[in-house]
C-alpha cells in the first residue's frame, strides 16, 4: 500500500498535476460538454432530412433489449450500433468522413454523447436526433418492431 501511494505521489509530481485541483467529472458534467460540441436535430427536420437524403445514416445507440421491446425507427437508413460499441465499429457503417450521421437513443441523452465522440474522431457532418425515439413512437412514425 504504501509503494502505491509513493508511486503515486511521484507521478503526481512529476505530472505537474496539483491533486486537489483534479476534479472528477459527473455523467452530468459531460453532457452538457458534449451537448456545446454536438449540433441537434428535431423530429420535423429528421423526418425531411431522411425524406430528402438517402445517404445518410442513422445510428440507434440503444441496448439490444431496449430496441427488442420498443422497436427502432423504421426507415432504409436506419442501422443498430449500441454505444458502448460504436467507437470500434463505426467503420463497418460509414466509410466517408462527409457521410452525414444522426444518431438517436430513447430521450437524446446517449446519443449527445454519441455524436460527440463521432465527431471528435473526425466525422464532418453529425447530429444528434434530441427528442429520441419515444417521441418519434409518440407521434406514431414509423416504427418497426424488435426482432
Amino acid at each position: 500500500m504504501r509503494k502505491i501511494f509513493l508511486a503515486l505521489t511521484l507521478a503526481l509530481l512529476t505530472t505537474g498535476v496539483d491533486a486537489d485541483t483534479v476534479k472528477l467529472k459527473s455523467y452530468q458534467d459531460l453532457l452538457t460538454e458534449a451537448k456545446s460540441r454536438t449540433r441537434s436535430i428535431d423530429t420535423g427536420q429528421l423526418q425531411r432530412l431522411l425524406d430528402d437524403n438517402p445517404e445518410v445514416i442513422l445510428i440507434d445507440v440503444r441496448m439490444p433489449g431496449e430496441i427488442e421491446s420498443m422497436g427502432y425507427i423504421d426507415v432504409p437508413q436506419q442501422t443498430v450500433i449500441p454505444r458502448g460499441w460504436l467507437e470500434m465499429r463505426i467503420a463497418n457503417h460509414v466509410l466517408e468522413r462527409d457521410t452525414t450521421i444522426v444518431t438517436y437513443c430513447g430521450a437524446g441523452l446517449r446519443s449527445t454523447l454519441a455524436a460527440d465522440a463521432l465527431q471528435q474522431m473526425g466525422f464532418a457532418d453529425v447530429w444528434n436526433y434530441e427528442e429520441g425515439f419515444l417521441t418519434w413512437k409518440q407521434r406514431g412514425l414509423p416504427v418497426a418492431a424488435g426482432n
